[in-house]
């Protein structure tokens, strides 16, 4: 519900005001969310000082992932090959850091011991994957296509947004055929046709927001619980960052291809450069004589780029369907809660030795 919300008021503030506002907007949460939490997330303190808290963890290895995850990013969005030579490099550094050196890793080893585990990361990274190159060019398709304005194309993605809130019952079926069927996508695609396309990988999508994380959950033993809901976390937020930047790439790429191909390809360089602000300049030109011909031209090249974008989240799904099909195994949630911390209820501070109060009975298959 949070995903419709932010579309709607996003569309609003950029349409109304200045898409600054969206940025403004979200230091409000911030400060409410900073006051909020020390005084309403109650929990067991954990023993020991924060001198000895602090030295537990990995900042060499939280150093030496983040830049070179950043420096693999740095190659989709620049298309250079040294910033991924450095991170495939750094990389490897950081497993056999993570392996042989560390006491206290960033990322647990076996975190990832069973294939239910790596399916289910793995399944988690595609699908964020797929959910931000919907939510971010999904819009452009109605902008340039249909004609929209940044609070209607807001609330024709309502197809996606509205169902991948409660929907969680079918699965990564319904995901690959729901991008699939994005592909029929076209500037003549009328509003009933284009409202139950979007309807089946809205669906499909909502199912996965819980059974990856259950799917995670079930394979880490009680000690390593926690670091795999925060690993789940991790994949989803970095699926989410390379679903952008690399639906950003196939797009521009694909458009300046089809520029190129028709009688206007000096421009291709300058209008495949900044493709979303491009769409308002499209909106502008006038349906008749020569911008007319330029904006058919144009809108044509959009909707080719993007269809190629969803051919290739299609495929992702399709090996993310295959391989939860294929290893993705029946594991019970039915345990006790062990942890070192856990949600408070009274005015102690040091946990129970014995917590007998939280029993999961959640089953996942």
């Amino acid at each position: 519900m949070v995903t419709l919300r932010e579309r709607v008021i996003g569309g609003a503030l950029a349409e109304k005001v200045t898409w600054r506002w969206i940025f403004w907007l979200n230091i409000l949460f911030c400060v409410i969310a900073a006051i909020g939490i020390p005084i309403c997330l109650r929990l067991y303190i954990k023993e020991g000082s924060i001198r000895t808290k602090l030295r537990t963890f990995d900042w060499f290895g939280s150093f030496l992932f983040v830049a070179a995850l950043t420096s693999c990013l740095v190659l989709v969005t620049w298309r250079t090959l040294v910033p991924l030579i450095l991170g495939i490099f750094g990389l490897i550094g950081f497993i056999i850091y993570s392996v042989y050196i560390s006491t206290e890793p960033l990322i647990r080893r076996t975190l990832f011991n069973s294939p239910t585990a790596i399916v289910a990361y793995i399944g988690t990274l595609v699908q964020g994957l797929i959910v931000w190159s919907l939510l971010y060019y999904m819009p452009l398709y109605f902008e340039v296509a249909k004609n929209y304005s940044p609070i209607t194309s807001a609330i024709a993605i309502f197809p996606f947004t509205f169902t991948v809130a409660p929907a969680a019952v079918i699965g990564w079926f319904l995901t690959t055929l729901g991008m699939g069927l994005l592909i029929c996508l076209n500037q003549s695609t009328n509003i009933p046709s284009w409202i139950f396309l979007s309807l089946v990988a809205g669906i499909g999508l909502g199912m996965l927001f819980s059974a990856q994380g259950f799917a995670a959950q079930a394979s880490a033993s009680n000690a390593d619980l926690p670091f795999a809901g925060a690993i789940y976390s991790f994949f989803r937020a970095f699926g989410q960052t390379l679903g952008v930047a690399i639906s950003g790439v196939i797009f521009q790429n694909v458009l300046k291809k089809k520029i190129l191909a028709t009688t206007y390809s000096t421009f291709a360089d300058e209008w495949s450069r900044d493709t979303s602000s491009f769409v308002q300049v499209v909106k502008a030109w006038s349906n008749i004589g020569e911008e007319g011909v330029i904006k058919e031209v144009v809108i044509k090249a959009y909707i080719k780029s993007l269809r190629m974008v969803w051919c290739i989240m299609c495929v992702l799904a399709g090996v993310a369907f295959i391989a939860s099909m294929v290893w993705t195994r029946e594991i019970s949630l039915e345990r006790k809660l062990q942890t070192e911390q856990g949600f408070r209820y009274n005015s102690e501070k040091k946990r129970p030795t014995v917590d007998e109060s939280s029993l999961q009975r959640l089953r996942y298959r």
